[in-house]
């Protein structure tokens, strides 16, 4: 998704009232076609003039309306992203249509916050392998087409009914993000009135709409046949913080399908997985987090070293290695010579804990989450334009071992 400049020094917040009042005021110009015709926001100077303050304000203002999803930046130019309930029109927040397109359209993208923002503030900043990337895909993607975003929290969401999602005109929906069944209700009644509706997930509920999702299956599949190779016979899966009282989520599912046709193939005893939940992260520091995390690991993997002791684990993420390296260093394990870990998701290089633990897994599975949101829009566009057969289409998209170490 597009950001903005380069900033080496993050700008300040704006926390006085009367900096807050400039930035609902910044807002309320957005919408005014006269200011922001189609949704393209003037020069810094013209906005300073209009508001009535300083250049360096308005960048600070400018900062935080994209940090926070209401303005992106298209070819150097600010462009306004239009919010829940208002008019839908181009001339109010919307991209500017691209000369020789058909139709403008506004498609609705559902999609959590993460610590309080739609959005970074720098895309550069949020590694190749976080699932944000496939919401820079999508946008990347829709903004290709000269369509409107318009973001929707699932929490603002649940107390909805279908006729108010009706009543924003959007063209399409893609949920891009894990909901509550409170908005799956909300979904599927939103579906049967004949909404076009594009989703990342593959678990139940998602399966009358059309949807995009990694190959799990192929993932875990390689990441087996790469440990077997390196002659690890004992592989135990280490299914951290999955268990959570839910009907077992689909992804997960795949990968123990592939981790055990590869064991299989090969041969070889399939070790049952070790699930169990994580405890919930209410700590400051990354440290404090970390140090919890590996004495809880220990604990569990104690157990599976004093039977028949693995010579090497697959965590769920790669997140999740520097921990369970530390809880088997605890343990006395060598690492790898006694027991190799491999991760998933292909973002080892951005974990925060790998400072405490920097000893790299030997390799990972990149799921190529920019092009899972570029696929999303590309299903939705061929169903808005009726070129996708009748039955609820499933893309399941390329994944790739990533080699690490070993």
């Amino acid at each position: 998704m597009p950001g903005g400049p380069m900033i080496e020094k993050p700008l300040p917040k704006m926390t006085t009232w009367n900096q807050q009042r400039i930035v609902r005021k910044l807002e309320r110009l957005l919408d005014d076609p006269e200011v922001c015709p189609q949704g393209v926001l003037p020069a810094e100077r013209k906005l300073a003039e209009l508001l009535e303050i300083s250049r360096q304000t308005v960048r600070v203002v400018l900062a935080e309306l994209q940090e926070h999803g209401r303005i992106v930046t298209q070819g150097g130019t600010r462009v306004a992203v239009r919010q829940a309930g208002t008019d839908p029109s181009p001339s109010n927040g919307a991209a500017p249509e691209k000369s020789g397109a058909t139709k403008h359209r506004t498609i609705g993208v559902v999609w959590a916050h993460h610590h309080g923002q739609v959005r970074p503030p720098l895309e550069n900043r949020v590694p190749p392998g976080s699932w944000a990337q496939v919401r820079f895909g999508i946008a990347d993607a829709l903004q290709a087409q000269g369509d409107s975003v318009l973001l929707l929290q699932p929490g603002n969401l649940q107390d909805k009914p279908v006729d108010w999602l009706a009543a924003q005109r959007l063209d399409g929906l893609i949920i891009g993000t894990e909901v509550p069944e409170e908005i799956v209700a909300l979904l599927a009644e939103a579906k049967r009135a004949g909404r076009i509706i594009v989703t990342s997930s593959d678990e139940p509920w998602s399966r009358a709409m059309d949807r995009v999702v990694p190959d799990h299956q192929a993932g875990a599949y390689a990441l087996t046949e790469f440990l077997i190779k390196r002659r690890r016979r004992k592989i135990l899966r280490f299914w951290a913080g999955v268990a959570n009282g839910s009907p077992r989520s689909t992804w997960l599912a795949q990968r123990d399908i592939g981790h055990e046709r590869a064991m299989r193939a090969a041969s070889l005893a399939v070790r049952p997985a070790l699930e169990f939940r994580e405890a919930k992260d209410t700590y400051e520091k990354v440290h404090d987090w970390f140090e919890m995390c590996k004495h809880l690991y220990a604990g569990y993997l104690a157990q599976a070293f004093a039977t028949d002791a693995p010579d090497a684990i697959m965590t769920v993420t790669d997140g999740h290695v520097p921990a369970v390296m530390a809880a088997c260093k605890l343990l006395g394990k060598r690492v790898p010579e006694d027991v190799a870990i491999v991760g998933f998701d292909n973002y080892w290089a951005d974990v925060p804990e790998r400072r405490f633990e920097s000893t790299s897994p030997w390799a990972s599975v990149d799921k190529h989450n920019h092009d899972i949101g570029q696929a999303m829009v590309e299903l939705l566009l061929s169903r808005l334009t009726e070129q996708a057969p009748a039955p609820p289409q499933m893309r399941v998209m390329k994944t790739d071992l990533v080699v690490l170490s070993g």
